[in-house]
């Protein structure tokens, strides 16, 4: 395995140096970008500085936030948002040149990547002069947290990732047209707009900002430029610090309370076990593939119970006791608020069991893993995770009416059991639920059945993302209309 390992690494490392002799081929390309972008910037700060001028707030942000949006957008997001992915395959296939890349003993998505990722890098250090320059005219203040940095980059990574994926997808029609120029400026066009790249989404009308968060342009741009200056994100840091201080007085029942989960998983496992145990196949599935649809919906499941489980008690703890007031009058987000009040330990526990069990699963099946088989199941995690939350949240909205939401939660919350096992054991009705009425089986069967190469429809493997994007945006409607008719018990 570690020769393997050793042997891929040279080779894509092979792939990767080819990027920075490629800048430095063209050195008068750094220079000439230099001075467009001192230029753009310069324009920028004018532009805003006279928005500014008949105002005092925009969006809900003031000047100095909106230059220090812009500023970093300059300095971070093109080098994030855009990429030649498009364009070089398009013309490796009008070339004929695709046809020799085929025949390397590489992954060619994955060499494709590599390359994508180190011109990432690149363009990062090439960005340093620019950042000095704004640091020294227009004094640019920077959070000095690092944690703040470490979700930048991480969330840069993830945003790039999903990117790159999108435009692979893009770039595959060229198979059927050929030329595909105008595609990559229709999609650089688009980018530059609705990535946040030009103005803040908070900016935006909110039918228009649906659409920026609905597209992944955002993820690139917005979403982790957002995170260096005071936001929500440093505001539920603060919360779940808070938090973890309240849990770490009584470190036994912290530990037993991971652990708890773990124990309550085991139980369920073991039932698997045995019962495949006695049996060759469960309508033509094993064990390790029943494991990983498991494990997928574990994952996916822990990401909700980790950072939404408070949903449960909005009814219960917080309508009935009057307490939800305390966010109405907080200047922030009442739903941001509601989240962050209490981060869910319990959570960790799920997270460790589907980590494992997906790994272990996959170690016994034959995949032939790739970037993309690993990007997709990260896709696919999360999709499963926002389709958890946007349930739950649709659902616990009862609780402004009925006082206690946990009966109605709980009914729609436990159609997710049915979705730890393979649709195909079930009468039809019951997959026809999980995935157009109460959608579980986007976050296990859907995505395994794919990766394990049996049939399904594009819509059913890609369709998670979208479906979880739908609800979302439901779900928050929903909430919107319970928020406006709440009334306070008086309490």
């Amino acid at each position: 395995m570690m020769t393997a390992f050793k042997r891929a690494s040279r080779v894509y490392g092979s792939m990767a140096a080819i990027v920075p002799k490629l800048y430095m081929a063209y050195s008068i390309w750094f220079w000439m970008g230099l001075f467009v972008s001192v230029v753009s910037i310069v324009i920028f700060v004018a532009f805003w500085r006279a928005v500014y001028a008949s105002t005092t707030t925009i969006g809900g942000l003031t000047l100095d936030e909106t230059l220090t949006y812009i500023l970093l957008a300059q300095l971070f997001g093109e080098a994030a948002y855009v990429s030649n992915s498009i364009y070089d395959i398009g013309e490796g296939l009008r070339e004929g040149q695709i046809a020799a890349a085929l025949l390397r003993p590489m992954d060619y998505q994955a060499a494709m990547y590599v390359q994508n990722l180190v011109r990432l890098g690149i363009d990062f250090l090439l960005k340093i002069p620019l950042a000095i320059f704004i640091w020294l005219v227009y004094g640019l203040n920077l959070p000095s947290d690092p944690v703040i940095w470490l979700a930048f980059a991480v969330t840069i990574l993830l945003g790039h990732a999903v990117l790159f994926f999108f435009d692979w997808i893009l770039a595959c029609t060229a198979f059927y047209s050929t030329e595909i120029w105008g595609m990559s400026v229709v999609r650089y066009s688009v980018a530059m707009f609705f990535s946040g790249g030009l103005i803040p989404l908070d900016m935006m009308p909110e039918w228009l900002r649906t659409i920026a968060i609905l597209l992944p342009f955002s993820q690139v741009v917005y979403l982790p430029v957002s995170m260096t200056f005071p936001n929500y994100f440093s505001l539920y840091w603060l919360f779940l610090k808070n938090r973890l201080k309240i849990l770490m007085e009584y470190r036994v029942n912290f530990l037993i309370g991971a652990a708890s989960t773990v124990f309550v998983q085991a139980a369920g496992l073991l039932t698997i076990w045995v019962v495949m145990e006695q049996i060759p196949d469960l309508a033509g599935w094993g064990l390790p593939e029943i494991l990983l649809i498991y494990g997928m919906l574990t994952l996916s499941k822990s990401i909700n119970h980790m950072f939404a489980d408070n949903l449960w008690t909005l009814g219960r703890d917080y309508v009935r006791t009057g307490t939800f007031d305390r966010f109405l009058v907080r200047p922030i987000d009442p739903l941001f608020h509601l989240l962050a009040d209490r981060f869910c330990h319990d959570g960790i526990g799920n997270f460790l069991v589907g980590l494992v069990l997906v790994i272990v699963a996959a170690s016994r099946l034959d995949i032939a893993w790739s970037t993309a088989h690993v990007g997709y199941l990260l896709l696919m995690t999360l999709s499963g995770g926002f389709i958890f939350i946007a349930l739950n949240l649709m659902t616990s909205v009862s609780g402004f009416w009925l006082m206690d939401s946990v009966p109605v939660t709980r009914v729609v919350f436990e159609m997710h059991e049915f979705a730890k096992y393979p649709l195909s054991i079930y009468p039809r009705f019951i997959g026809v639920i999980l995935t157009a009425l109460i959608p579980y089986a986007f976050a296990s069967y859907y995505p395994v059945a794919y990766l394990l190469g049996r049939e399904t429809t594009p819509f059913l493997t890609w369709g998670a993302p979208l479906v979880a994007a739908v609800l979302m945006t439901v779900a928050l409607s929903v909430w919107r209309f319970g928020l406006r008719h709440y009334s306070s018990t008086g309490s």
